[in-house]
């Protein structure tokens, strides 16, 4: 630490606080430092807590309480979710960092000056039981006038897919269903799990494979395949041995590099996607973005393959009306480029399609198949254009989940017509337009932690009252950036004991007070140019490293979505047609 920066902090107060208004005092931008996390952490009027990254990509989601005022302090807890990786990162983790944060709020003012701002100090831990230490300064002074407005979805589109599928999608969690089952059965010695363990479903000998058998039940089977084909040909897409449709993201408004969260999604496949998230298979900071829905007839298939590092790795499966089998491949390393993963896709005379597979799972109708981490980087999944597979070991490897069928002595596997519906969450290559994550992250929460979900999601904040001694600056003696700074990385200091400087004459203090404003104009140039740096060289390492994949298979993505897009319209104006005959 420069002596500079040292005597700043030095400059620094902190005392409890005793009394608090959330709205005036909490809601905003937050400077946060940990081991774990570096970024801006907002906190909203509704308690609501989202992270943005200072480094690299992602987000994080969460919610924090305060306790009653007292004249010993106020206390916090956060319950935070973030899932980041960095900018060239071609092998994401594989899972998002939880953590539980407790701890109080701080009063932070300077002793030469009228700055002041409130502080958290506290303690993370994760479930594994590790811990640190969690500072966070808020950012002040912070106008709410000059923050964006919430992002909400397209309301026109919501209409329209309320036209084209009137009929709601009903459905019961997995979890529930099978909590009912106990109880008809008689069993009620076993607690009720908030979440459902995947370890009674682990399957195989790669790592990381589950296969839920029933998870629907067959009445919401056949409500999903009405629906299926009431959608209009017009929203699908016929590619080479499967039919498809595309939900979920668009591409960035403001690069035109990277997909980003949209609700673009029929409302009956964001039925099923929060009966996932209810369930704990996907969680709010990985929440469900990405949707393809396949339709297959008995002489097609999907070509081996992997996914890439395009998504969070996590996939899973929903097979309907008729079974198939999926075959995993031997490990290896990713494709040097990015597009033969989409390539392999549609091999099935040649590459991995033509090799012998390790093992395979025979997906039977209403099954949910999952995979994630090594299972889903480095072992490529298909299916066969096959109207028939054959079971043998010789032929398929091992079958890893007959002790799950219906028949665990089946030798072949005859296809009819079958739909599937993947889901996973496409990363964003950006940090553009975060409110539209933030968005699907908030309503995700509230479903992961089985909580109805507000209506509407998004709502204006209160007007605060008057603004304390600790949420103003009159006049601040230095930048807010580096007091903010300096109150975060001091780790909110509890001496109170700080020598405060005697006064200066008004003539000095005039000079001096002109000299810091040029200082806090050239500071506030020098962080505008050093932020514009850092976006050229974070775009410049997108460019660099994803330059094939986002040239190839965005592009793919992209022409679905406009496709989708362009028939929509169409479809509005037809029903523009009916209303006015």
């Amino acid at each position: 630490m420069d002596v500079d920066a040292e005597n700043l902090v030095k400059d620094l107060v902190t005392s409890p606080v005793t009394e608090l208004n959330f709205v005036r005092d909490m809601y905003g931008p937050w400077l946060v430092l940990t081991e774990e996390l570096q970024g801006e952490l907002f906190i909203d009027h509704d308690r609501m807590v989202y992270l943005r990254p200072a480094n690299g990509l992602g987000f994080g989601v969460g919610r924090i309480d305060v306790a009653d005022s007292s004249l010993t302090g106020i206390a916090f807890s956060l319950q935070l979710e973030a899932y980041t990786y960095p900018v060239t990162s071609t092998m994401p983790p594989c899972e998002p960092i939880a953590l539980d944060v407790t701890g109080f709020l701080k009063r932070v003012e300077s002793a030469s000056g009228d700055y002041a701002t409130f502080s958290l100090v506290a303690t993370w831990r994760k479930k594994d039981g590790t811990s640190g230490k969690f500072n966070a300064a808020k950012l002040s002074p912070w106008d709410p006038a000059t923050s964006a407005k919430p992002w909400e979805p397209n309301v026109e589109l919501q209409g329209i897919f309320q036209q084209v599928f009137p009929q709601p999608l009903v459905l019961t969690s997995h979890l529930a269903r099978l909590k009912a089952a106990r109880e008809a059965s008689g069993d009620t010695g076993v607690a009720h799990p908030h979440h459902l363990s995947l370890e009674p479903y682990r399957v195989g000998d790669i790592p990381s494979i589950y296969y839920i058998p029933n998870y629907i039940s067959e009445e919401e089977e056949q409500q999903m395949l009405q629906l299926v084909r009431d959608t209009p040909r017009e929203l699908k897409t016929q590619l080479k041995k499967r039919v498809v449709q595309e939900w979920g993201c668009m591409m960035c408004e403001v690069c035109n590099k990277s997909f980003v969260s949209d609700r673009n999604i029929p409302p009956w496949v964001d039925a099923f996607n929060d009966v996932m998230l209810h369930d704990g298979i996907f969680t709010p900071s990985t929440f469900p973005n990405s949707i393809r829905l396949h339709e297959y007839q008995p002489s097609e298939g999907i070509g081996a393959h992997c996914d890439g590092p395009i998504y969070f790795p996590l996939v899973s499966i929903l097979s309907l009306n008729s079974p198939c089998t999926m075959f995993f491949y031997s490990r290896r390393e990713p494709h040097a480029q990015p597009m033969e993963h989409y390539n392999d896709t549609f091999r099935f005379d040649t590459g991995i399609a033509v090799e012998k597979p390790v093992q395979c799972a025979v997906l039977e109708p209403r099954s949910l198949l999952l995979f994630r981490g090594d299972a889903y980087y480095y072992h490529p999944h298909g299916t066969s254009d096959r109207e028939v597979d054959d079971l043998s070991p010789e032929v398929a490897g091992t079958v890893i989940n007959r002790h799950l069928l219906k028949d665990p002595n089946v030798t072949e596997v005859k296809k009819g017509y079958r739909v599937s519906i993947t889901t996973r969450n496409l990363l964003p290559r950006c940090n553009h337009q975060p409110s539209r994550a933030e968005y699907g992250m908030k309503r995700a929460w509230y479903v992961y932690n089985q909580l109805p979900v507000p209506e509407p999601l998004m709502t204006p904040a209160p007007l605060p009252p008057p603004s304390t001694s600790a949420s103003s600056t009159s006049s601040p003696a230095r930048s807010a950036e580096e007091m903010t700074m300096a109150a975060t990385t001091r780790g909110m200091p509890e001496d109170k004991n700080t020598t405060v400087a005697a006064p200066m004459k008004e003539s000095s203090r005039t000079s001096f007070s002109e000299l810091e404003k040029k200082l806090d104009a050239l500071l506030t140039q020098q962080t505008t140019l050093m932020r514009e740096v850092s976006e050229i060289r974070r775009q410049m390492a997108m460019e660099t490293t994803f330059r094939n994949e986002l040239s190839t298979v965005l592009n793919h993505l992209s022409t679905t979505v406009l496709d989708i897009d362009s028939r929509l319209d169409s479809k509005e104006d037809e029903y523009e047609k009916d209303d006015k005959q």
